[in-house]
C-alpha cells in the first residue's frame, strides 16, 4: 500500500507466493476497516464542528466546514469513491451522502450570523462547476468589483490551502496514484477505506507537527473518545416531508447567493480593519 508495487516485485523477499500476498492484502485492509473504521472513519459531531467552525472563523469564514474536496486540518471526514470516471464532479455530489443528514434533519445543530444575517446550515467552499446550493459557496468568475475580487482572492486561496490533504494522502499510500491491481470494485473500496483510516491514524499520531504558523493553533482536530462517537441509530426515523424540506432547504439558490454576498462584505470589513 505504501509502495504500490505489485505482490510479484516482493515474492523473492517474503517468501510468499503473488496469490497469498494478494489475499493477505485483502484481509488487512478489511481488518483495519473493522478495528479502527468506528474511530477514524466517522462523521464529525457537535465538538468537532464547533472547532472546524472557530478554526475557519480565524481565516475570515465563519460557519465553513471546509472544501468539498478535503478539510483544512488535514483530517479526512467524508470519503466517496467507485464512481465511473465519466461522471463529472456535480454527477458525484449529487450521488454522495455527504449532505444526507441535513436533509435528513438529523445533522448536528449549528448556528452563526454573517452581516446580521442568521444562518443555521454550514457551507463548504468549491469551484464554478458546483451548484447554486446553500451549503456551497462558490467563487466570483471575473470579479470586476474591488469586494468581489478580495473575495474571489480569499476563496481560492483558502479552497486551495484545504485540498492539499488528498495530495499528503497519495504521498503516503502510492497505490492510489497509479493504475489498480485488483479488479473487484469491493476490494479497491476496502483498499481506499484502510488508506483513509491509516492516514487520519497518522495524522492523529503528528499532530503536534501540525500546528498553524498563522496563530499556532492546531490544525488537526483534538483526540476525540470512543464515547463520544456513538450513535443511536436506531433512534433515526426517515420522513418523507422532512426529506423533500431538507431537499429543498439544500437546493435554495437565493440562500446560495445572500450567503455569497454576506460573506463579500464581510471579507472586506475584515480587510479593512486589518488594513
Amino acid at each position: 500500500m505504501a509502495y504500490g508495487v505489485s505482490a510479484d516485485m516482493i515474492d523473492e523477499n517474503l517468501r510468499i507466493v503473488e496469490s497469498t500476498t494478494n489475499e493477505a492484502m485483502k484481509k488487512f485492509v478489511e481488518a483495519v476497516i473493522v478495528i479502527f473504521g468506528e474511530r477514524y472513519l466517522r462523521q464529525p459531531n457537535s465538538t468537532d464542528i464547533a472547532r472546524l467552525l472557530q478554526l475557519h472563523e480565524d481565516r475570515g469564514f465563519p460557519g465553513m466546514l471546509g472544501s468539498l474536496d478535503s478539510s483544512r486540518d488535514l483530517w479526512i471526514w467524508h470519503s466517496f469513491f467507485g464512481l465511473p470516471g465519466s461522471l463529472n464532479d456535480i454527477n458525484v455530489l449529487e450521488c454522495s451522502p455527504l449532505f444526507t443528514d441535513i436533509i435528513n434533519g438529523r445533522a448536528p445543530p449549528m448556528n452563526f450570523v454573517i452581516n446580521n444575517h442568521h444562518y443555521d446550515m454550514g457551507y463548504y467552499l468549491g469551484d464554478g462547476i458546483y451548484s447554486q446550493w446553500s451549503t456551497i459557496v462558490r467563487t466570483i468568475p471575473m470579479p470586476q468589483t474591488m469586494k468581489a475580487k478580495n473575495f474571489a482572492q480569499a476563496q481560492e486561496g483558502a479552497r486551495k490551502d484545504v485540498e492539499r490533504a488528498f495530495g499528503v494522502l497519495q504521498a503516503h499510500f502510492h497505490i492510489i496514484r497509479q493504475g489498480c491491481w485488483y479488479f473487484k470494485i469491493a476490494t479497491l473500496k476496502n483498499i481506499m477505506k484502510a488508506c483513509v483510516i491509516l492516514y487520519n491514524i497518522i495524522v492523529e499520531d503528528e499532530r503536534d507537527m501540525f500546528k498553524s504558523i498563522e496563530n499556532g493553533k492546531y490544525y488537526l482536530l483534538e483526540e476525540v473518545g470512543i464515547s463520544e462517537l456513538d450513535r443511536d441509530d436506531a433512534e433515526c426515523h426517515y420522513d418523507f416531508d422532512q426529506f423533500i424540506k431538507g431537499r429543498h432547504k439544500l437546493k435554495n439558490k437565493s440562500i446560495h447567493r445572500r450567503l455569497q454576498e454576506d460573506l463579500v462584505e464581510h471579507l472586506w470589513e475584515v480587510r479593512e480593519n486589518v488594513e
